[in-house]
């Protein structure tokens, strides 16, 4: 009787385990309320998140009146720029309601086709609109369009329950806020809004009414844990250590040493999605030290770490962070990713290599990775402590 090899027999065996493997569907990560999928491309392992968005548990201002959408969000098809006077009260930063009387976006035409647009920065639940006029007793929008997008290229009117094109209602006199509501909410990044009728010229303030429960700041104390390179010798202050690099803290993390192979972790402990990141200065103010640029990286378990980019056939991307006069940075990622770990690499610097750093995402719901605990079912995962 004829035996088979050895070596054959090992590779029919490996062949067929092979095509068992084939069969078997992908892992589902995450739970009911927070999905992800996973996905294999040809950089390795992507994770695609889907969270549920109409789960707001309340709508409020989403921020032209707080300030968190910034002036870099707000953007035109035009805005009066005759005088010193027009660009300094027109300007599409200007269109925040409650502004001092005299200020708001005034476009250059009185035309129904100009647009103001807001970039929230993160896609959220929008239900309603607020809008007052320029304040100054003459000019305000009798009523308008809006119009959407995921990307800020197509676009998409909001309709009424008849699938017309709505126009809403808008205001009556200059200083008056009027509230409107939309038919059906819309998750979207991009707003636009198009004065339709106006009385004198379609000045106008805005405000959108929502929720965003993916721009939630992530990576702070108890909720992670940090780490560095390196970090400045204690001898120099008690500052500069890696705990000391997180958002809120008065501080900073400074590494021990000044070139490019520096880096600064934040463990999320929970693979979690993220939508921007925030770069702070040094916070003790005892010098001017920031960093000017920086690249992102992540993974998932320490060990395969990817570099960011906008997209799969980009290079990798290179962020602008802190100047003398802009303490506050903040990316919005065009590609969110699904990460536990994330490191900051700063590449120039001012002074020295000192900085705090900020997550925004939306907090993992699921169960919490060993060394995490969740206290109950309502709040986040949190650093296992021993005592």
């Amino acid at each position: 009787m004829r035996r088979d090899s050895p070596l054959l027999s090992f590779i029919s065996t490996l062949l067929l385990f092979s095509t068992l493997i084939q069969l078997i569907p992908p892992p589902v990560l995450g739970d009911s309320q927070n999905v992800m999928r996973m996905d294999r491309g040809a950089s390795g392992v992507n994770y695609n998140y889907d969270p549920s968005y109409d789960a707001c548990e309340q709508d409020d201002p989403l921020g032209m009146i707080s300030g968190a959408i910034t002036d870099a969000q707000i953007s035109a098809s035009s805005f009066m720029d005759e005088g010193d006077w027009a660009i300094n009260s027109c300007s599409p930063n200007n269109a925040r309601p409650f502004l001092t009387n005299g200020l708001a976006w005034c476009p250059k035409y009185k035309s129904s086709t100009e647009w103001l647009q807001i970039d929230l920065g993160v896609r959220a639940t929008i239900t309603g609109v607020m809008l007052q006029g320029r304040g100054d007793g003459e000019e305000w929008v009798a009523s308008y369009t809006l119009s959407f997008s995921d990307d800020g290229i197509f676009w998409r009117f909001a309709n009424n329950h008849y699938g017309n094109q709505r126009i809403f209602e808008g205001n009556t006199d200059s200083y008056l806020v009027k509230h409107a509501y939309l038919d059906e909410a819309v998750v979207t990044r991009f707003v636009r809004i198009f004065p339709f009728t106006w009385n004198r010229h379609p000045s106008l303030r805005i405000e959108l009414i929502g929720c965003q429960p993916c721009r939630q700041l992530l990576g702070t104390p108890p909720y992670a844990r940090f780490a560095a390179s390196t970090t400045r010798s204690k001898k120099y202050g008690k500052t500069c250590s890696a705990e000391d690099g997180h958002y809120y803290s008065n501080k900073a993390w400074c590494s021990k040493r000044q070139n490019g192979m520096q880096w600064y972790q934040i463990d999320l402990g929970p693979p979690t999605l993220i939508t921007a990141v925030v770069l702070r200065p040094r916070g003790d103010g005892k010098w001017q030290q920031y960093v000017t640029l920086f690249k992102m990286s992540y993974s998932n378990d320490s060990l395969l770490w990817f570099f960011y980019k906008d997209a799969a056939h980009l290079d990798q991307r290179v962020f602008t962070g802190n100047t003398q006069t802009l303490t506050e940075r903040v990316h919005y990622l065009s590609a969110p990713i699904v990460a536990r770990y994330v490191r900051i690499h700063p590449i120039s610097w001012r002074g020295r290599i000192a900085m705090r750093v900020g997550l925004l995402g939306c907090r993992h719901r699921g169960a919490c990775d060993p060394g995490f605990f969740r206290i109950n079912d309502k709040s986040s995962c949190g650093k296992q402590k021993y005592f």
